[in-house]
């Protein structure tokens, strides 16, 4: 099974005009994304309250030929696939959260000009003013409203080719590599120009990369990477298929070209061990379990600077194939784990941010798959750091201190920040022992099997035994999943799906 990673490669000391010519890409493929997110709001909307799963190609078709002919007016026809492409995944990852929050996700916004953010800081002001406000909500809406005010979107290249989109080129003197990128259209063209070098493009065979006669849709622009991007790319030259989409992003002064690279997922080590990695107070705490349930070892792990994430993924990455463990972390970023809880009218501080764990799991998927691992496991941390690992009691009581866990109900007790980690890492082993459950009702010389939680139902004759019931399951395990939203049924049906017999996964309760 493929996965991917990403490589973040720097566009080297690029001149005023070529810096010119990406800003004013940038610019022109965020506002027409704005404009096709806010044109397609009430559409979505309305799919998502149908309840069943919304898919690409319900979300590609409410932007239809009119409203892309509309954007043309901002120079995006180099980009009308890729903005398809960008628009449809941003709206779907809003319908899902918006149904599984019960309509209360906010609708996504990627840039503010200017003059809106100012009316929208005068509208925060006034109501605060006003004490429909509190401080704490004035200053998470002003920060969300600066975050998007004057903001460019990342450009979205969905395809590599070497006539559109982008493609690398390869300096075989130097060992250099370079960026193509089609960025204009045709009333912005460039004239002619030689590359000045002998140039292959990236692509079976590295056939040359030829001079245009006429005028150019596309700029060249040198790339600087490290040592571990180099191996990638000198990887991609026998096998370009390995390379992907990517995205023209700007931060600050500097501009980057960030790849999606595939890379092979075939796991090599048989995980011995669990590894629980939970959010801890400005770090992460790390416990590594056996299959009894045992700690083997804790530690807490942490990291500064720019490449924080990568250090933490490679620390981790490190121990857990040292343990031979399976890496469990908490899903939905940890929102909901029991970390953040009163103590004296105040929430403790520092606590590993939600979004930074999110990406760190992103970063997990390919590093622990590179070192012949699989990949981690997400699953519920709903009152993690509240439960106690002895006997399973869930209370707020149980935080004794910002330091200190004991259990009210059995007096177990231990450093707090490792009572995450290791609830984390034996949550997947009792995951992995439950069965999903199917009821069975006998009356009349009939068997009636159910779920009501699963939606599951059949009845057949007493004599024909299981086998016509697990063919149902199975079939149902394999077959789209409607709603998917409900949490407790998706679990299930993950269940039935990730099983190699169907039979192990099950258990029969008889009832009257």
């Amino acid at each position: 099974m493929p996965c991917y990673k990403t490589l973040s490669l720097e566009i080297r000391e690029p001149g005023r005009r070529k810096r010119e010519l990406m800003d004013t890409a940038l610019l022109s493929y965020t506002r027409a994304l704005e404009q096709l997110l806010r044109q397609c709001r009430e559409p979505v909307q309305a799919l998502a309250r149908g309840g069943r799963r919304v898919t690409r190609a319900q979300v590609q078709a409410l932007a239809d030929k009119d409203m892309l002919r509309a954007l043309n007016v901002y120079g995006v026809q180099p980009f009308k696939d890729s903005l398809k492409q960008d628009f449809a995944t941003i709206l779907l990852s809003f319908a899902a959260r918006w149904q599984k929050s019960g309509g209360q996700a906010g609708y996504p916004c990627v840039r503010l000009e200017p003059e809106e953010a100012d009316a929208r800081i005068r509208a925060l002001t006034d109501a605060y003013d006003a004490g429909m406000l509190s401080a704490a909500e004035m200053r998470g809406r002003l920060a969300v409203v600066l975050a998007h005010s004057g903001r460019v979107h990342p450009l979205y290249f969905g395809r590599y080719a070497a006539a559109r989109d982008y493609c690398l080129l390869y300096d075989p003197g130097t060992g250099r590599f370079f960026a193509k990128l089609h960025l204009l259209n045709a009333k912005s063209r460039l004239p002619p120009a030689p590359f000045g070098r002998e140039l292959r493009v990236v692509a079976p065979g590295l056939p040359s990369a030829q001079a245009t006669d006429g005028p150019r849709r596309f700029i060249v622009v040198p790339l600087s990477f490290g040592k571990a991007q180099q191996e990638v790319l000198r990887q991609a030259l026998d096998h370009p298929q390995i390379l992907r989409t990517a995205r023209l992003v700007r931060h600050g002064d500097a501009y980057r070209l960030v790849l999606s690279v595939e890379v092979s997922c075939n796991a090599c080590v048989v995980p011995q061990a669990t590894m629980g990695v939970a959010r801890a107070a400005a770090a992460l705490a790390c416990t590594v379990c056996g299959r009894d349930g045992a700690v083997q070892g804790n530690a807490m792990l942490s990291a500064r600077g720019g490449q924080m994430l990568f250090c933490l993924a490679k620390e981790i990455t490190a121990r857990a194939l040292e343990a031979r463990a399976q890496v469990v972390l908490e899903a939905n970023g940890g929102r909901g784990d029991g970390f953040l809880l009163r103590d004296g009218g105040r929430f403790q501080p520092e606590v590993f941010p939600a979004g930074q764990y999110m990406r760190l799991e992103h970063i997990l998927r390919y590093k622990l798959v590179e070192a012949g691992l699989p990949p981690p496991v997400c699953v519920s941390g709903s009152g993690l750091n509240i439960t106690c690992p002895r006997c399973g009691a869930v209370t707020r009581k149980n935080r004794l201190s910002p330091q200190m866990f004991a259990c009210v109900a059995c007096g177990y007790a231990a450093p707090f920040p490792f009572v995450g980690s290791r609830n984390l890492a034996v949550r997947l082993q009792k995951y992995a022992g439950n069965k999903v459950p199917v009821y069975v009702r006998e009356e009349n010389g009939m068997r009636h099997y159910f779920n009501d939680a699963l939606g599951f139902s059949c009845t057949v004759p007493a004599e024909d035994g299981e086998t016509v019931v697990f063919y149902e399951l199975s079939l149902m395990a394999k077959g789209r999943q409607e709603d998917w939203c409900e949490g407790k049924k998706y679990a299930m049906l993950c269940k039935l799906r990730a099983a190699e017999d169907i039979r192990n996964a099950v258990r029969w309760v008889p009832v009257k």
